[in-house]
C-alpha cells in the first residue's frame, strides 16, 4: 500500500451490502483505472480479485490461469493484470487479479460487487472496520497507534487466513477462520457438524447459502454459548453446513468453521497482520442477529422481490410468496438497503408488509425470528 505525501491513513464510508436476510457484507467503494468499483473487504480470501465481466470490460490483459475455492467449490480462474486499486491518498498495486464469477454471490445486493480485497491486502496496511460508525479506516503498518485501552487478541495465520480459538458451550477448543466475507455469525463446516452435531440434524430449519463456489445445502440452529475471545455469544444463531461435491471450504477437517461479520456487526474492529494481532473496541450492539427469514432482490430491475422465505415450525402462515414484491415496510417504502430491510426486521417483534402480488397489493404482519432450534455439541 503506497500512501500520498503526507498521509498515513485513509477513511472512507462503509457500504453493507444484503439481500435483507442477514446483515450484510463490509465494501468500500474505490476506482481502477478511473472507473469506481466496490469492493468486498474480505479475510477469508487470499488474494485480490475483480469481477471477471469487469476486468474484461476494463480491457485488462490476460496472465494464465489460478484456481480459487470457497465456500461451494472451487473453479479455475483467469488471472489478469491491471492498474492499481486507487484510494483517496493512497494505491494498492495488484500483480494479478483473480478473475472470478460473482454473479451469484452478489447478486439481489442492490449494488455491482466490483471485486474482493482479500489476504494480500490485509497483508499491506492496518485495516479498520468500523461497524457501529459505518467507517473503513486504512493505515499506514509503520506509523500506526493501537487504540488506547483496548487488550490485542493474537491472531493464528493458516493458509493466509487469520484464526481465532474458540469453543462451544464451553467444551474443548477448535480452530475457527475470522472471516469477514462470511455474512452469518457463525458457521460450522461439514465435518465438525458430521462428528458433533449430527444426532440433532432432524429438527433443523434447511436452508441455502450462497459462496464464492455457489449454492450450499444448510440448517439454521443456535448455541447455548460460543466464545473465541475477546467475542462471546449467547443463544449464538449458526448455519450448520452440508457436503457438496469436489472441494469445498466447508469440507474443511482442520477448523471447525468461520465466524462471520453477522459477529463483528456493531463493533469496530482492527486487523494488523503484520504483527498477528487484531484490536476489538466493542460497541453497544445486542446478540448477533439471526436470520430476518425473507431473502429480498435488491437490484434495479427486480427490487422488493422476493427470493425466499425461511419456513418454520409452529410459525403462523402469512401470505407470502417468492415471487411477490415487498413494496413497503411498516408504512414506510421498502429501504434502499438489504441490510436496513434485515435491521427494520429485527428491531420489532411483528412488522408490517406491504405486498404487492398480479398488480393488487395486500398487507401482511411478519413476525421476528426469535427462536430457533437449539443443537449441542456431543463432546
Amino acid at each position: 500500500m503506497e500512501f500520498d505525501a503526507g498521509k498515513a491513513a485513509v477513511e472512507l464510508p462503509l457500504v453493507m451490502l444484503g439481500n435483507g436476510n442477514e446483515p450484510g457484507l463490509p465494501c468500500v467503494e474505490l476506482a481502477i483505472d478511473s472507473q469506481p468499483a466496490l469492493f468486498l473487504l474480505d479475510t477469508g480470501f487470499n488474494a485480490i480479485a475483480l469481477r471477471r465481466e469487469f476486468a474484461q470490460q476494463l480491457g485488462l490483459e490476460q496472465r494464465g490461469f489460478d484456481f480459487a475455492a470457497g465456500l461451494g467449490g472451487s473453479n479455475k480462474v483467469p488471472l489478469f493484470r491491471g492498474p492499481a486499486v486507487d484510494w483517496p491518498g493512497a494505491h494498492l498495486r495488484v500483480p494479478l487479479y483473480y478473475g472470478l464469477d460473482l454473479s451469484r454471490f452478489g447478486a439481489g445486493r442492490g449494488r455491482t460487487m466490483s471485486g474482493i480485497l482479500g489476504g494480500m491486502f490485509f497483508a499491506r496496511c492496518v485495516v479498520t472496520i468500523d461497524y457501529a460508525r459505518g467507517r473503513v479506516v486504512v493505515s499506514d503498518q509503520e506509523t500506526w497507534q493501537p487504540p488506547a485501552g483496548v487488550e490485542p487478541t493474537p491472531l493464528e495465520f493458516r493458509i493466509g487466513q487469520p484464526e481465532l480459538r474458540g469453543s462451544i458451550d464451553g467444551g474443548p477448543t477448535a480452530r475457527y477462520v475470522l472471516d469477514t466475507g462470511a455474512e452469518f455469525p457463525l458457521t460450522l463446516n461439514a465435518p465438525f457438524v458430521e462428528r458433533h452435531l449430527e444426532r440433532d440434524r432432524a429438527q433443523l430449519v434447511a436452508t441455502r447459502v450462497m459462496g464464492l463456489g455457489g449454492l450450499v445445502p444448510c440448517w439454521f440452529a443456535t448455541l447455548a454459548r460460543f466464545e473465541a475471545a475477546p467475542l462471546l455469544c449467547t443463544d449464538c444463531p449458526v448455519i450448520l453446513m452440508g457436503k457438496v461435491e469436489g472441494f469445498d471450504f466447508g469440507d474443511d477437517n482442520l477448523r471447525a468453521g468461520l465466524i462471520g461479520s453477522g459477529m463483528l456487526v456493531g463493533h469496530c474492529v482492527t486487523f494488523d497482520y503484520a504483527r498477528r494481532r487484531m484490536f476489538v473496541t466493542k460497541g453497544a450492539q445486542p446478540a448477533p442477529a439471526g436470520p430476518a427469514g425473507i431473502t429480498v432482490d435488491f437490484d434495479a430491475d427486480q427490487r422488493g422481490t422476493v427470493r425466499h422465505i425461511v419456513t418454520l415450525p409452529g410459525r403462523p402462515d402469512v401470505d407470502l410468496r417468492s415471487g411477490d414484491r415487498i413494496v413497503a415496510v411498516a408504512g414506510e417504502p421498502l429501504p434502499e438497503t438489504g441490510a436496513r430491510f434485515h435491521a427494520l426486521l429485527r428491531e420489532r417483534a411483528a412488522t408490517e408488509l406491504t405486498v404487492e402480488r398480479d398488480g393488487e397489493r395486500h398487507t401482511v404482519v411478519w413476525q421476528r425470528i426469535d427462536a430457533l432450534p437449539r443443537v449441542r455439541t456431543m463432546q
